[in-house]
């Protein structure tokens, strides 16, 4: 097992487990972060074949690109709030079913529609 440290203390990062890598952040100088600079492409992976990757925070989440975003699956991708969920697209947004249906619903509320031009096939 391999632990790295941002300021020696007297306790292991992780004690009787085992860990393939941990890195823990502490200390005044960056306030806790971790930061990784890379010239090129830098892949966060789990798994060679199987596995899951977990990211959790206690704060904001955020990701962004000067180019695009791509979130892909060959199963399911859920998005799922407690509150709200937002969709925004400056020059529009698309939702295809390539195949099946799209099914919209608002169990409690109204489905709000506004546009210039509506077109119903």
């Amino acid at each position: 097992d391999l632990q790295v440290q941002g300021k020696s203390f007297n306790i292991m990062l992780v004690e009787n487990r085992s860990a393939a890598l941990t890195i823990g952040v502490n200390g005044e100088k960056n306030g806790g972060k971790f930061f990784v600079f890379t010239k090129g492409t830098f892949d966060l992976a789990s798994g060679i074949t199987t596995g899951d990757l977990f990211l959790s925070t206690l704060g904001k989440f955020e990701t962004s690109s000067t180019l695009e975003t791509k979130i892909e699956s060959t199963t399911k991708v859920e998005v799922d709030a407690t509150t709200k969920v937002e969709i925004k697209g400056k020059t529009g947004v698309d939702i295809e079913a390539t195949t099946g249906d799209v099914k919209v619903e608002a169990k409690t509320g109204n489905f709000d529609v506004e546009a210039l031009k509506i077109y119903l096939n």
